[in-house]
């Protein structure tokens, strides 16, 4: 699954992201991205009596990804968002492993290795690897 250096590519990435969109729910996949360097998630927050609740989300450089049943993906510029669509496993995992890819690189070899090394997790989970 991985290339010669046991590295994932694009659509190595992009197979594996897919493969773990297809679960119950995505808000586990989101959250595994929790802690890498240009990577912020926030988790679900409970609905109260005057107050929606809100979903677990992803913010990686333009984008946005929204948990729940299905991926949200909302593509962000300057703090407005241009495009909002739900995803289905295939094309979310294509969107998240191209931001999540270049957020990494733009952060260095560290956070490439620990990009490469969740991916290598999420593909041995899925039996991938």
């Amino acid at each position: 699954m991985t290339g010669p250096e046991g590295v994932f590519d694009r659509a190595q990435a992009a197979a594996v992201l897919a493969a773990a969109l297809t679960g119950p729910g995505t808000d586990s996949v989101l959250a595994g991205f929790a802690g890498l360097p240009g990577m912020a998630f926030h988790p679900p927050r409970a609905g109260g009596l005057l107050r929606r609740g809100e979903p677990a989300s992803l913010e990686v450089g333009a984008w946005r990804f929204l948990g729940g049943a299905r991926l949200t993906a909302v593509h962000v510029v300057r703090g407005v968002a241009l495009k909002t669509e739900m995803v289905g496993p295939a094309e979310g995992g294509r969107l998240l492993a191209d931001a999540v890819l270049d957020a990494a690189r733009d952060h260095g070899p560290l956070a490439v290795e620990q990009l490469q090394s969740l991916l290598h997790g999420m593909a041995v989970v899925h039996g991938l690897r």
